[in-house]
């Protein structure tokens, strides 16, 4: 239905007004939804459990030469727990499981990055390494 607009008075039928009103809806309830979402998207995964295979990973201090190990890949791991250490633990664990997986018996860790997880308490440790393997 066509309302007959006037100069400075509000047309209830007119098109901006049906879009004034499903915008003012959508921010009514975006903090309902909103919630639910962000909940669910930023819960932690389980920590990481060292595989038999990742066991036998070891790390390496220092990069291997080229004559005892050959570079099979990077690797990157991320895990979050509420204490640092476990978060740390879960992701060593990873990594070495990771290694393992692409064949590798030594893992170097290049970067350690420490920092506190968005929208919770928890802390979120990643790590960055490369796994080798090595010469026989």
């Amino acid at each position: 239905m066509l309302s007959k607009i006037h100069p400075g008075r509000f047309a209830p039928h007119s098109a901006s007004a049906r879009v004034g009103a499903v915008l003012l809806l959508g921010l009514l309830t975006l903090p309902s939804f909103g919630c639910a979402a962000v909940s669910g998207i930023f819960e932690p995964k389980a920590p990481a459990t060292l595989s038999p295979e990742g066991a036998n990973v070891e790390f390496a201090q220092s990069t291997p030469s080229n004559k005892i190990a050959t570079l099979l890949g990077t690797i990157d791991v991320e895990s979050e727990a509420k204490e640092t250490t476990e978060a740390e633990s879960s992701a060593r664990a990873e990594l070495r499981n990771k290694a393992a997986s692409m064949g590798a018996t030594l893992v170097t860790i290049d970067n350690n990055i420490g920092q506190r997880a968005p929208f919770s308490d928890n802390v979120r440790v990643t790590l960055v390494g490369r796994a080798y393997r090595a010469a026989d």
